[in-house]
């Protein structure tokens, strides 16, 4: 995009991450017609560096320098294509019983007990590959193993084995934060946005998204701003359906900024 443009879609997802890379797939599987936003820029494996500097300031929000309010805990979140799952540590745990009651009965989300909810755990679970297998113990996790074996702790009841989602991976560089160059960490670049390109869906990077457009009491679009060789471009999406995923940060900044206080944003 190098000009004020304007994009209608059917589906238009906010966030290339955890949430909306699964919902994008998902949309575009069934026929409908998918935009998918994302305020980071596009890397792929051949362009990681593993790199701290470049990383960095490619890879995260501010650079890597965002915190909390008072500087107590630095807040590393990411800002490319396929957000956080390209540089999380692919440590994956199952929400417990315990949580999505709480969830359900605090937060008035639905039906997060039901089978239904936990056959959709179990085909992400199984889209990202996550197993145990892969989960190599380093010299640190190995101390914590024969400790809790000389404590009389049983594997597989009293400790656990961190699953992760990776395929190869054999813990062959520790690089996690700044992309997987050997495309072995299943992250959503690897694994659902391109099976949502495969069926159809547009994908724009680089794009970061200012307000929701809300009229008569539905949400039909949103504005944005496209970022390019230093140039920053308008971009203005209708759709039918909105979808907003962009993370536990920058979701509830977005509903704030476009006047939609309401059913506990943040």
């Amino acid at each position: 995009i190098d000009h004020e443009t304007t994009l209608e879609t059917d589906m238009a997802v906010i966030g290339s991450g955890a949430g909306g890379a699964v919902i994008a797939a998902t949309l575009a599987r069934a026929g409908h017609r998918v935009l998918v936003v994302d305020a980071g820029p596009f890397q792929t494996p051949e362009t990681f560096t593993q790199r701290e500097l470049p990383g960095t300031e490619t890879m995260f929000e501010r650079h890597g320098l965002m915190s909390t309010r008072d500087f107590a805990f630095g807040v590393l979140h990411g800002r490319t294509a396929g957000g956080g799952t390209v540089i999380n540590w692919m440590t994956c745990l199952r929400p417990p019983k315990s949580t999505l009651e709480e969830w359900e009965r605090d937060y008035g989300i639905p039906g997060l007990t039901t089978p239904g909810f936990q056959a959709s755990l179990e085909e992400v679970w199984n889209g990202i590959g996550v197993n145990t297998e892969e989960a190599v113990l380093t010299p640190t996790s190995d101390v914590l193993r024969r400790g809790c074996e000389a404590l009389g702790y049983r594997l597989g009841m009293d400790y656990h084995i961190t699953p992760k989602n990776a395929r190869g991976c054999s813990n062959r560089c520790d690089y996690c934060y700044y992309g997987c160059v050997y495309s072995t960490k299943q992250s959503t670049l690897v694994t659902y946005l391109p099976d949502a390109h495969r069926h159809g869906a547009r994908l724009l990077f680089d794009t970061e998204i200012r307000t929701i457009t809300v009229r008569n009491g539905a949400a039909v679009g949103f504005e944005a701003v496209h970022r390019r060789n230093g140039h920053e471009v308008p971009v203005h999406v209708r759709a039918k359906i909105v979808v907003l995923a962009a993370g536990a940060i920058h979701t509830p900044a977005v509903l704030l900024r476009s006047g939609i206080r309401e059913n506990n944003v943040g």
